[in-house]
């Protein structure tokens, strides 16, 4: 509930800020900015994020924290990296922009989203050419290069000028390509409960893609007109970092728990919850042979015997020994666990004669 608030409370200041920022230069009877407030609009929601990811992170190993350490230092940076264009239409800054100097900032952001998604995926042991930057970096530069020889309307500069500049942002556009497909296959390969962020991650990453594609079509054909210099030029940038909000909002939900009535939960129940914290379902996906053949044996969940029972207690040893020792993501130790099941099936002082239940007695 707590988050929950946090959430409206950043929603409301990423859309109060901005548009303060416009009704003062309206009030001064100055023609609005409107390039600086949509970058700035950008830069607000990128900032916004971060602390839910903090705040999620809490429960989880150092190399995850890590893994979305960096992603979140990339996304951060591409959204600073929206500043330039309307602080160099202020300042003057055309060279910096024409020279594609300003793409070197987010060069430098992509390559921290690719590095922190592939650590990410590196802790649920994937491995993936997508992951490396070793494949991403020479299929962008070979991209890059051969954005040159796309034909394009009149431009006002230099032909090595443009062909560098629009030629960084599709080396850009792969880099990120190369982070959403990346963010697709771990969404695969980890558990249910993450999920919700990873699709919110993989939403921020193709709009990030499409947004530089959308740069480089502009480019091409519309480089001096009205839309060019609009903010219909942040049409994928700005959904792009709002869904990044989202993402790291579902985070800090990954391991809310919630209560079931006592008397409605059984061992089986317990089993498809815990197995359900591990990060990587397919790590246990052999140990839990043990419950299919139980659950499609047994009269019901609910009428076991106390030999199964008794190969329930055994099988949830494991699970638990798999999650205090080899869980990649999430600390957990032993008590936590057993403690977490009690909280959220209230087993405690139920089911005495139980050899499953027994496992949580309190001492």
């Amino acid at each position: 509930m707590q988050t929950r608030r946090f959430i409206y409370l950043a929603w409301t200041i990423c859309v109060a800020l901005p548009l303060a920022v416009l009704g003062i230069y309206l009030a001064q009877g100055k023609a609005a900015p409107s390039e600086l407030v949509s970058a700035m609009s950008i830069t607000v929601f990128s900032l916004a994020a971060v602390p839910f990811f903090i705040l999620g992170l809490k429960q989880f190993k150092r190399g995850l924290r890590r893994a979305f350490g960096l992603i979140s230092a990339g996304v951060v940076l591409y959204g600073l990296a929206q500043l330039q264009f309307p602080l160099a239409t202020i300042f003057n800054m055309s060279f910096w922009v024409n020279s594609g100097g300003i793409v070197l900032p987010y060069i430098v952001s992509v390559t921290l989203l690719l590095i922190g998604i592939a650590r990410f995926g590196k802790l649920l042991q994937l491995r993936s050419r997508w992951f490396q930057l070793r494949w991403a970096y020479p299929a962008a530069i070979i991209v890059a290069v051969l954005s040159a020889a796309i034909p394009h309307a009149s431009i006002p500069l230099a032909e090595t000028e443009f062909d560098v500049s629009v030629g960084l942002n599709n080396w850009v556009c792969v880099v990120v390509l190369f982070a959403a497909v990346s963010v697709w296959r771990i969404r695969a390969a980890a558990a249910d409960r993450y999920r919700t962020t990873l699709n919110w991650l993989f939403a921020s990453l193709v709009l990030l893609a499409l947004s530089a594609l959308h740069y480089a079509v502009i480019s091409y054909t519309a480089f001096t007109s009205w839309y060019a210099a609009s903010p219909f030029m942040y049409s994928f940038m700005l959904p792009s970092t709002m869904c990044f909000l989202q993402a790291a909002y579902a985070f800090t939900r990954v391991n809310r728990l919630e209560a079931i009535q006592a008397g409605s939960s059984t061992p089986v129940d317990v089993i498809m919850y815990v197995a359900g914290m591990a990060s990587k379902p397919a790590a246990i996906d052999p140990q839990l042979d043990t419950l299919r053949r139980i659950t499609s044996t047994a009269p019901g969940k609910s009428q076991l015997s106390a030999a199964l029972e008794t190969e329930l207690a055994e099988l949830y040893k494991q699970l638990e020994k798999y999650l205090v020792h080899n869980e990649p993501l999430r600390a957990i130790s032993a008590s936590e666990l057993r403690e977490a099941v009690r909280n959220r099936f209230q087993s405690s002082n139920t089911h005495s004669n139980s050899p499953f239940w027994k496992l949580f007695e309190t001492v």
